[in-house]
């Protein structure tokens, strides 16, 4: 018998969906005989070995039927993802210990099933993380076929965003990253919305505070989008308004992928020149009613993404900033 694990990566290698194939009762037979087998040769530097090897498909490789579990980090994204691609969340219980270690229970059968789990990596991290690989050992303990983590909190959810400026139609609109490590993700944005491009020179002045010194581009009498992947405090964005505005600019708009927010972060939006912060339910978002939040659902997105990789396509492309239009 051969058996074995293999780790493959989604979305180009950086990892929006992990997938692990879980190979067992696979044998390989030139006859119908397995006793009639002929030897199968190895080599090895230096020396030959022979053993007798037969191979059998225990299982078809395809029309395996899928199961999408989820742990406790976003169960309401999973719901949302479940519901998009047309099958029920699967049962599983995932709590902890008096101790606080995590305990997860499958409660299906999912041998030979084609498994997604459904966990973001955000706060808390480490314990979100660690249910995230019991989860997957669970599932491997249980003879899945294939395991896919599915981790929202990535930079993926770009597209969304893209997506939802195109339909609100800002004219004259420039993209603005909020410090220099941006400049290349504010240049994909640029780029896909045919707008033009800045970028805010910043001084940390403490973990949660930034101050805005200086801005190279155009941005008088333009409306701003500022981008970025993650906020927590929302230092950033709000200094970087707050220059951007003295240097003429119009409506000012923020897009980011993630947000963690914090008190001092709904604090500071609401007295900020920021009129709508956009981001996406890829983890969960904390509101207030006196912020100008949207969030967008990714579950459709994720969801389209589950159908490829249960139907062997191409998942890269869905993720192409520059092909959503």
């Amino acid at each position: 018998m051969v058996a074995g694990y293999g780790l493959r990566s989604g979305v180009g290698g950086a990892g929006v969906f992990l997938s692990w194939i879980l190979d067992t009762g696979c044998y390989a037979t030139a006859t119908e005989d397995p006793a009639a087998a002929g030897p199968l040769p190895l080599a090895n530097d230096g020396f030959k070995f022979s053993m007798p090897v037969h191979f059998h498909l225990a299982m078809p490789l395809f029309n395996r039927e899928m199961k999408i579990f989820s742990g406790t980090a976003h169960k309401e994204l999973a719901l949302k993802i479940a519901e998009s691609v047309g099958v029920p969340l699967a049962d599983a219980t995932v709590t902890s210990f008096p101790d606080g270690e995590s305990r997860v229970k499958i409660n299906e059968n999912i041998r030979g099933r084609d498994v997604f789990i459904v966990q973001p990596t955000c706060p808390p991290t480490n314990h979100n993380l660690m249910e995230l690989l019991i989860l997957i050992d669970a599932a491997r303990r249980a003879s899945a076929y294939r395991i896919t983590a599915v981790i929202p909190y990535f930079g993926y959810a770009r597209p969304v965003l893209i997506r939802y400026i195109q339909q609100k139609r800002i004219d004259n609109l420039a993209i603005v990253s909020p410090d220099v490590g941006g400049l290349k993700l504010a240049a994909a944005y640029a780029e896909a919305l045919s707008a033009t491009l800045a970028i805010v020179g910043k001084r940390r002045k403490s973990p949660t505070e930034t101050e805005a010194l200086h801005v190279i581009g155009e941005v008088e009498g333009k409306n701003v989008l500022l981008v970025d992947d993650l906020t927590e405090t929302a230092g950033t964005l709000t200094s970087a308004a707050v220059i951007l505005k003295k240097q003429g600019a119009k409506d000012i708009y923020a897009g980011v992928s993630h947000a963690v927010f914090t008190e001092i972060a709904h604090k500071r939006l609401m007295h900020s020149e920021i009129l709508e912060l956009i981001t996406t339910n890829s983890t969960p978002v904390r509101l207030h009613p006196e912020c100008r939040i949207t969030v967008l659902s990714i579950a459709e997105l994720l969801g389209e993404g589950i159908q490829r990789i249960y139907s062997n396509e191409s998942v890269s492309s869905l993720f192409e900033i520059n092909a959503v239009q």
